[in-house]
């Protein structure tokens, strides 16, 4: 099974209606996926594809399936001619509402359900309806064409007296939409439509374009949502520039038992569609609402998480003129059409749904779902822990013993809350101690928890040393040096005094017997489970305690005698100094193992004679003062 080249996969299980619709925006649009593609499919092993109908313009493509089974789980794919990103949008709702385009076909509305349309196509047979509307375009010689591009019609009877708000928003915001509602009376008769009472036909996506760009109204704002707003004063906006055009216009107080038919057109044929929403465009909703049958389901649940298990559904629907039930996967029975009680058991656990219709003798319906969980108490989890203490900057590593068809629920201190059979939790301070909680769950029914006890976190130590004589240092054989030990937090040490030999001592004295260079590493230990480490060096050791200072070397960066150094051993201080021929000094250093490297302030020095002092304390606290001449030759 495969979408269309480069796809991703998508799963949805319908919950609140039979119908779905999906808007994929690519290029210019959220994305920059080019000719996007939906595919809807009934699973992942047949293949078998959902038919449905798709609309796709400038990279936006609007998909709309309807006839789905409440509670099973779909597929879709969403691919395009390119590898890109796009913004995805999906509603699931009840059975989609599929407007006429007439008015006497329009579709009757009994909720104030958020309606969607792909796209708008066709003026319907009689294509001039909106006449004597703000829709009508009027010619300089009297006569106008027709009012209707591409147009749908909703009605509705209103079931009070109450206002009455919405929002049009089209499906791309460069598309323009005008409308116009009438007010039908008591009667359902379209060759005698009443009043026009709220009408909009600006041009306020185009109002940024120049005249030659097919441009609206330059001087006025650019707006895409439109309708009936609770703050406007306009009554219509018709055509034209210099009317202060805003696509709101104000709120409608509807009559009760009223007919009211709403006309959405599309006078540009850009073919793409729109979103209804009884809300004004700052998210209110009116007082009026639709008459029409309510659906709503009296549940109740009887001995869950047990093999007694049953639930016992009745309707409390009114205004319907029938029923239709739908119990869902594995019911004892699979519909009814009364009022009910109905007793239901399951032969399949999960997630279950019951959807009831009530129908009206319009046609129209209400829908109203009860989704619950069918299961079964699972036995305690086994659950594990990865070490039975912890120090600081550890990781906990709470563990569950999987098994299928199960979900997993920590909890522990501070809030501490994890779905994943598997958590990690970094220690950060001791408040992640204490008692952490598994509770195993088949859908809804949970097990006894089992607990697992994080004891007090243990503090890290700190590992620290120095030494006598201090380091760095170049010392000769043997070598002798005393480690001074100023860990903290610490209760076991080890010393590695890189020679190949360890030390276990607080204070250890070690003489080195070869040769080299060697870094000396403690570990500190608390309670043998904490630890820390520091790495300190360099020891430098030599086989006699011979004093070489060159009279000549050559920076030149042939990588052979490029800096200027100072062999001298068993010393416990040392401070160099170089001056130049007229006595200004050129280098410092109080590091033994610091080179000079023929430069001052970083820029190569002149070829010539400089003149150096060596200022030493030796092993037994003597000083002794060295000084000469050196020869930088490049």
């Amino acid at each position: 099974m495969s979408g269309s080249g480069n796809d991703v996969w998508f799963s949805i299980t319908p919950r609140n209606g039979y119908d779905l619709f999906i808007t994929i925006y690519g290029e210019g649009s959220g994305g920059t996926l080019k000719n996007p593609v939906v595919k809807l499919f009934n699973d992942c092993s047949s293949g078998l594809t959902v038919v449905g109908s798709s609309n796709s313009v400038n990279n936006v493509t609007t998909f709309y399936a309807g006839g789905l089974s409440i509670g099973r789980t779909y597929y879709f794919s969403v691919s395009g001619s390119n590898t890109g990103s796009f913004k995805l949008c999906y509603q699931n709702q009840i059975a989609g509402i599929r407007p006429g385009q007439d008015c006497g076909t329009a579709k009757f509305l009994c909720s104030m359900d958020v309606l969607r349309e792909t796209n708008i196509s066709g003026a319907g047979f009689n294509p001039d309806e909106a006449a004597g509307s703000c829709l009508q375009n009027n010619n300089a010689d009297g006569s106008h064409p027709n009012s209707e591009t591409n147009s749908v019609w909703y009605k509705w009877r209103s079931a009070n007296n109450g206002s009455l708000v919405f929002t049009i928003t089209p499906t791309v915001s460069t598309d323009d939409l005008d409308w116009v509602l009438y007010d039908m009376g008591t009667t359902d008769n379209c060759s005698n439509k009443g009043v026009a009472i709220r009408c909009t036909n600006g041009s306020g996506v185009k109002n940024n374009l120049s005249k030659s760009e097919g441009g609206g109204c330059p001087n006025e704002p650019v707006y895409y949502k439109i309708g009936l707003d609770f703050n406007s004063t306009d009554l219509s906006e018709p055509k034209g520039c210099g009317q202060g055009q805003d696509g709101k216009v104000k709120f409608v107080d509807m009559q009760q038992n009223h007919i009211y038919a709403l006309l959405i057109n599309s006078p540009h044929q850009q073919g793409n569609g729109f979103v209804l929403e009884f809300l004004d465009q700052n998210g209110k909703a009116g007082t009026g609402i639709f008459a029409g049958p309510q659906a709503k389901i009296d549940f109740q649940a009887n001995n869950e998480c047990t093999t007694g298990q049953n639930y016992i559904l009745k309707s409390l629907s009114t205004g319907h003129a029938s029923l239709k039930w739908n119990f869902g996967e594995g019911a004892n029975m699979a519909a009814a059409s009364t009022e009910g009680p109905f007793t239901i058991t399951y032969a399949t656990k999960g997630v279950k749904t019951v959807s009831l219709e009530a129908i009206g003798t319009n046609g129209c319906y209400t829908l109203a779902t009860q989704t619950f969980s069918v299961g079964l108490t699972p036995t305690m989890p086994t659950a594990s822990v990865n070490k039975p203490v912890f120090c600081m900057k550890d990781t906990i590593i709470l563990s569950a013993s999987e098994l299928p068809g199960l979900t997993y629920k920590w909890a522990g201190p501070g809030n501490f809350t994890s779905t994943m059979p598997e958590v990690k939790i970094p220690i950060k301070s001791n408040a992640n101690s204490g008692v952490y909680t598994l509770i195993a769950f088949d859908g809804d029914c949970p097990s006894a928890p089992a607990n697992l006890t994080v004891p007090t976190i243990n503090p890290n130590p700190v590992a620290a040393f120095h030494t006598s004589p201090g380091y760095p240092v170049k010392l000769s054989l043997p070598a002798t040096i005393n480690f001074i030990n100023d860990s903290k937090a610490s209760d076991l040490y080890l010393w590695d005094f890189g020679d190949g030999t360890t030390s276990t001592e607080l204070n250890p004295v070690h003489t080195y017997q070869s040769t080299g260079s060697f870094s000396v590493s403690l570990t500190s230990f608390k309670s043998n489970i904490c630890n820390s480490s520091v790495t300190h060096g360099t020891f430098v050791i030599r086989a006699d305690n011979t004093v070489f200072i060159p009279n000549t070397f050559t920076p030149n960066g042939d990588g052979f005698n490029d800096e200027l150094v100072v062999s001298i051993v068993n010393i416990s201080s040392y401070k160099i100094q170089i001056f130049n021929r007229l006595g200004a000094q050129v280098f410092s250093s109080t590091n033994i193992f610091e080179n000079w490297k023929g430069t001052y302030k970083g820029q190569p020095l002149p070829v010539g004679t400089y003149y150096y002092v060596i200022d030493t304390l030796g092993l037994t606290g003597t000083p002794t003062k060295l000084s000469g001449f050196i020869t930088l030759v490049r």
